[in-house]
């Protein structure tokens, strides 16, 4: 079996889950997170996005070593911007070998 590679924005998400077929609404604060919801709405007409855990939710500014190493590609169903700056987005995990 040969698995194809590509590229897909992290969202990092503090205290939370979201697993293969789940639907999730998920409010998202962060500047970084938020570029990569914007990245994923313009480049990628599947809307995909890989959701990444906080090893520390408190943490506004993980590196690559404060994030899990596994996580849930999923689809951006809906996205919403608030008034207070934040974002709402209602997702959908992707089983494995359909994110592609």
């Amino acid at each position: 079996m040969s698995e194809e590679l590509f590229d897909v924005p992290i969202v990092t998400l503090r205290d939370m889950v979201v697993y293969p077929h789940g639907v999730q609404p998920l409010f998202i604060g962060t500047e970084k997170s938020i570029r990569a919801l914007e990245h994923a709405q313009e480049n990628d007409e599947n809307k995909r996005i890989l959701l990444l855990a906080k090893k520390e939710p408190g943490n506004e500014k993980p590196g690559k070593d404060d994030l899990y190493s596994f996580g849930t590609v999923a689809t951006i169903l809906q996205l919403i911007r608030l008034p207070d700056k934040t974002v709402k987005i209602l997702v959908e995990g992707i089983p494995s070998g359909e994110g592609r």
